[in-house]
């Protein structure tokens, strides 16, 4: 599997819903992704984050990485639950399932997780087009993480990707 995280362009641009849609374009692939209103995106070159504008511990964000594997299923044993099953220190998978994202089918689990001491839940969603493995976390703390899981998935829902 080789890997790669770079990120080469990135453009922002609002759309028609108040909306804003995160581009970017590496040589094989583009995809974007709508970002909830008033939402920051941070980028570190390797991952984006789009957190909330009042901040906090909720955020959701977002990887991409080529592969070779075509397997949904398969990947996401290996990728989601072999990392976060009963062995994984302080994680629990608590639901798991079957989505689409635009079309393309996509595996998603829901995570109890504890870091730093303090519990979070974590919806991770994996799908597989044109060679890419694209993960998305939304993450939060449990309390929240009802009000925060319809706006990470409807997220998700947006993205949209195109080979070169």
């Amino acid at each position: 599997v080789k890997y790669f995280l770079i990120f080469l362009t990135l453009g922002i641009s609002v759309s028609c819903f108040s909306q804003e849609i995160h581009t970017v374009e590496d040589p094989d692939i583009t995809f974007s992704i709508e970002v909830p209103e008033n939402w920051r995106v941070e980028d570190d070159g390797y991952t984006f984050a789009i957190v909330p504008p009042q901040g906090g511990r909720e955020y959701l964000d977002f990887t991409y990485f080529e592969t070779t594997e075509t397997d949904l299923d398969k990947a996401f044993e290996f990728t989601v639950l072999a990392f976060n099953g009963p062995e994984a220190m302080d994680t629990e998978i608590i639901d798991q399932g079957s989505d689409r994202v635009n079309g393309v089918p996509a595996r998603w689990a829901l995570l109890s997780l504890t870091t730093d001491g303090v519990l979070y839940h974590r919806l991770t969603y994996l799908l597989i087009k044109d060679g890419q493995y694209y993960i998305f976390q939304g993450t939060a703390l449990p309390a929240n993480f009802d009000y925060y899981r319809p706006v990470f998935e409807k997220a998700i829902r947006t993205l949209k990707t195109e080979k070169r």
